[in-house]
């Protein structure tokens, strides 16, 4: 004899092999479970990530996306260790990073820019000086040797005015982010000359150039220094060392990831990005992002 819950089996395995039962709502289906986005980003980018991740929640309210907010170099730490989906970075990898990245993720470090960063470097000389303005052939002459144009080494081979004295150039360790963004746009990959002398971080350069009347050196823009000047770059439309926020996304992170970084170039992305200390791309930037960032897909 049959108890109740064995009639109740018995009759829920028959319903299901009638062809003319009812199908069960789609509710009593299990809904498949999303994995969660994960962006780092340093602790600046906070409003901006934030007002991302509430519009593009608006957009796809099923995709569970959350932030961490660390420095740059932690923040490239959890892309490689697979910690992160992706992350809001204002610098450039530099290749000891690129070859964990690459044995950790299996392919080549991917992004697109989204953003003009405002924490952008800048040359830096004492107010004594008299120079205002360089090119950035003329800035590689000063920090590099073997120039196609020659190597400058006085300021009077530079300055209209006779001004005789030794250019002394500072620099951040080669390995530095902005040291290798250096030679990767702007120096050519050349050396350093053996005039150049070298500080760990940019407020001990600047700190230093305070008591260098005959100094140059490029750092990072951090607070008002009276002793200093800034000397413009000229030549180019946008200024060689701007520094552009960028989204580096691994291969293989899932259609969701993909649909949150194609959000980030979409127009209301751009626009949520205007409203924060960024600045939006030029429309021309922007087009070239979006045809990288397609062929990524």
């Amino acid at each position: 004899m049959h108890d109740r819950a064995s009639f109740k089996d018995s009759a829920r395995r028959n319903n299901r092999l009638n062809p003319d039962s009812p199908l069960p709502a789609p509710a009593q289906y299990p809904s498949e479970k999303k994995s969660v986005i994960r962006i780092t980003a340093k602790p600046e980018l906070v409003p901006l990530v934030e007002k991302i991740i509430a519009a593009f929640r608006r957009v796809h309210p099923d995709i569970p996306v959350a932030a961490t907010f660390c420095h740059d170099d932690a923040a490239f730490a959890f892309l490689i260790n697979r910690r992160s989906t992706m992350a809001l970075i204002e610098r450039e990898i530099t290749p000891t990073e690129s070859v964990p990245y690459k044995k950790q993720r299996g392919s080549a470090p991917f992004s697109v820019k989204l953003a003009v960063s405002p924490a952008t470097p800048a040359v830096y000389v004492h107010h004594s000086n008299p120079l205002t303005e360089i090119s950035v052939t003329q800035l590689s002459q000063i920090f590099t040797r073997g120039n196609a144009q020659g190597d400058f080494s006085n300021w009077g081979q530079l300055l209209s005015s006779s001004h005789d004295a030794s250019i002394l150039p500072l620099s951040l360790p080669e390995d530095s982010a902005l040291q290798v963004f250096l030679q990767k746009h702007l120096f050519a990959g050349r050396e350093l000359t053996a005039r150049t002398e070298y500080v760990p971080d940019s407020a001990t350069l600047l700190a230093r150039l305070e008591n260098m009347p005959d100094g140059i050196g490029i750092a990072d823009t951090a607070g008002e220094h009276p002793l200093l000047r800034k000397v413009t770059l000229t030549g180019q439309a946008r200024d060689p060392l701007t520094r552009f926020l960028s989204l580096y996304l691994p291969a293989g992170e899932g259609h969701d990831a993909h649909r949150l970084a194609g959000f980030l170039l979409s127009d209301d992305g751009q626009t949520i990005i205007a409203e924060t200390t960024c600045l939006p791309l030029e429309p021309a930037e922007l087009a070239q992002q979006r045809a990288i960032f397609a062929v990524h897909s």
